[in-house]
């Protein structure tokens, strides 16, 4: 009876020790597999952060760059025959620089008004044109927005006939030399770069508005942001009169942006 007692004593120590080696196991495999979904997880919240911190810098960093805002109703060319380059010129219309007018319309600079009377130093279809600037120091992605209110329009959505009134545009000159028996001659190009129509609808809007014309510039020649009214002269249709005698379309500001292009960081 007590070598029996010996003898399987031994088998029942060496078969507990297994089951407790096999419930160590067991917890060992799981604790591996919930340390590798842990790993896993916080690496790739890790990656998301870091994408998340660079794409907001990158926005940071591609935000517009101001480089130069012209005023419509500047200083310098007021309509007089003397108008010179550099800002902005002017065919048609006057000058708003009345303090009450100016308050009314919400700005405290001078503005210009379309009319169709001519002004300026020569006849000209455009009713705001020039500077002839160099406003781009190197080729990329810029913008022109156009500040402009209207007034004595009906509701935009009393527009029927929604035609358009204005056209802007962003235009080129080069100097391009041609070959005579003399040699070379300069010949100036205009190339337009850019353009927008604007409908009735889009100036009733009964405060100022901005239009924006995006364009790439190669950085060469010189550069004018025109307007043109479809008012009838230069054998353009009276789209302005289709509206009645009470409309008056001002223009405050032509403003110039570098637009930098967003790059997605990689991870």
């Amino acid at each position: 009876m007590s070598l029996a007692c010996l003898v399987l004593r031994p088998r029942k120590l060496r078969a507990t020790g297994q089951r407790r080696i096999s419930k160590l196991g067991g917890i060992s495999m799981d604790t591996i597999f919930w340390s590798s979904v842990g790993a896993a997880a916080g690496g790739f919240m890790g990656v998301i952060c870091f994408f998340l911190v660079r794409l907001y810098f990158e926005k940071k960093r591609a935000q517009p760059k101001f480089i130069r805002t012209y005023l419509c109703g500047n200083d310098r060319n007021q309509g007089q025959n003397t108008e010179a380059e550099g800002e902005l010129m002017h065919h048609h219309g006057r000058r708003v620089s009345d303090p009450g007018e100016l308050q009314r319309l919400g700005v405290t600079n001078p503005v210009w008004e379309w009319t169709r009377n001519p002004v300026g130093r020569q006849a000209g279809a455009s009713t705001i044109y020039g500077p002839y600037a160099t406003d781009f120091s190197k080729p990329g992605t810029y913008s022109a927005v156009f500040q402009i209110k209207a007034t004595g329009l009906s509701d935009p959505n009393d527009i029927l006939d929604d035609v358009i009134i204005i056209q802007l545009d962003v235009n080129k000159t080069v100097s391009e030399y041609i070959p005579t028996v003399h040699g070379v001659t300069p010949n100036p190009s205009q190339y337009q770069i850019a353009i927008k129509h604007v409908r009735g609808s889009e100036l009733a809007q009964k405060r100022w508005v901005n239009f924006e014309l995006r364009f790439w510039s190669d950085a060469q020649g010189v550069w004018e942001y025109r307007v043109h009214v479809n008012d009838g002269l230069y054998n353009r249709p009276n789209n302005v009169g289709r509206f009645g005698e009470d409309v008056r379309i001002f223009f405050n500001t032509v403003s110039i942006l570098e637009i930098k292009e967003i790059h997605l960081p990689s991870v």
